[in-house]
């Protein structure tokens, strides 16, 4: 699971691993993992639900901190208790280094912009 988030930034520590997979509401199911975040994966993420799948995607793109990050439909296979675990952790996500896009079509929200940048 840790190196399936850390792919796209191979010099990850296990604490960005962690804070990724925490921003992304993940962490709650891979500790529940007997082996956690030493859980092998899958082909394909076989042996996740669609939802846990889509945290851990989440997971891979918020490691790399982009300054710009678009997110289409994230939140389209969890319930809505996790959908607004994620959206809080989003919200946090953006501040004056990041800005972040969120595209959602889904019955709470038809589109969603979120940015703390600051125009300058």
């Amino acid at each position: 699971m840790a190196e399936n988030i850390a792919y796209g930034h191979p010099q990850a520590t296990q604490d960005d691993i962690r804070r990724a997979a925490d921003a992304a509401g993940a962490s709650g199911f891979i500790n529940a993992l007997p082996q956690g975040f030493n859980t092998r994966l899958a082909e394909r993420g076989s042996n996740l639900s669609g939802g846990q799948r889509q945290r851990i995607a989440l997971a891979r793109a918020l490691i790399t901190a982009p300054e710009l990050l678009i997110l289409d439909d994230t939140t389209s296979a969890v319930d809505a208790g996790t959908e607004a675990e994620i959206n809080t952790a989003l919200g946090r996500y953006a501040d004056n280094e990041h800005m972040l896009l969120v595209i959602a079509r889904r019955r709470s929200n038809t589109a969603v912009s979120r940015s703390d940048r600051r125009a300058g």
